[in-house]
């Protein structure tokens, strides 16, 4: 699998370094979207929360053949199985937004005895140094990225320039797998995240590029040096201009939309028969 992985990528396989990951990454971010309507489209097809996960081998499939993703959790197992086979010393972490906790995933990648943030499930689109009682930055392009240390373990992260550069709190704790998994389950429940919406993000035209289905009228936006520009799109065309945009199949982007509306129409009857 991992020789199929790297050619997806576009890639060789080298000794694990910090610029081989920079190069993993970029080659991800560039190829690999992250998105939410492989999520949408198998937790329509599951009765358990524990059947819907997919994790290395059926992520990695459905990316070779339909030129999908995942959300955070399965974005981020895939990537560390990838790491792992590669050579690269690495470990999971689960972490917080603002006050909320266990929402989100990242990796930590040791080289040379010292320690990186590694998360394309957000994605971050450069290895962070984590660095103990200390600040440290990264850049991608025009993107700085900023972790501070805050305590207990406890990181800061953030991204500049940007209208919004907090990201998330990271965790420095190694989650065992087995733990990592039960979570990433428990985010296919009802209490899931975007399980009601759909937004992709990739790298295009080295530029990092996202659609939000919640952002009306639809657009495709970009930012860049701060600033994001907006490109609308038309209801009529939207399957075909996402499909062709962000390399995804569109049959599933088609049935992601499908099970939105449905649960949307649900929700409008559930209100009604409620009053």
């Amino acid at each position: 699998m991992t020789k199929n992985i790297l050619q997806h990528l576009r890639i060789k396989e080298y000794r694990p370094s910090l610029e081989y990951l920079q190069e993993l990454i970029t080659a991800y971010c560039t190829i690999v979207p992250w998105e939410s309507i492989s999520k949408i489209v198998k937790k329509a097809m599951c009765k358990n929360p524990e059947d819907c996960l997919r994790l290395e081998n059926e992520f990695w499939t459905q990316s070779f053949k339909y030129g999908t993703g995942g959300t955070c959790y399965e974005s981020n197992w895939a990537f560390y199985k990838l790491l792992k086979s590669l050579g690269f010393d690495s470990y999971l972490t689960i972490n917080k937004i603002v006050d909320k906790s266990s929402v989100h995933s990242a990796i930590v990648v040791i080289i040379n005895k010292a320690k990186y943030i590694v998360d394309i499930g957000y994605p971050l689109y450069a290895p962070i140094p984590l660095v103990k009682y200390s600040i440290s930055y990264a850049n991608y392009q025009l993107i700085k990225y900023c972790s501070s240390y805050i305590g207990l373990n406890e990181y800061l992260i953030e991204n500049f320039p940007n209208p919004k550069p907090y990201l998330y709190h990271l965790t420095d704790i190694p989650v065992s797998e087995s733990d990592y998994l039960n979570i990433s389950i428990a985010d296919y429940c009802e209490t899931g995240l975007f399980l009601d919406r759909i937004i992709i993000r990739k790298i295009i035209d080295n530029t990092p590029t996202r659609f939000d289905s919640e952002d009306l009228p639809y657009n495709i936006h970009q930012l860049q040096n701060g600033t994001k520009t907006k490109n609308n799109l038309r209801d009529e065309n939207l399957m075909n201009t996402l499909s062709d945009y962000f390399a995804l199949n569109i049959d599933v982007i088609r049935k992601a939309f499908e099970v939105l509306k449905t649960m949307h129409n649900i929700g409008i009857a559930a209100s009604r028969a409620g009053r």
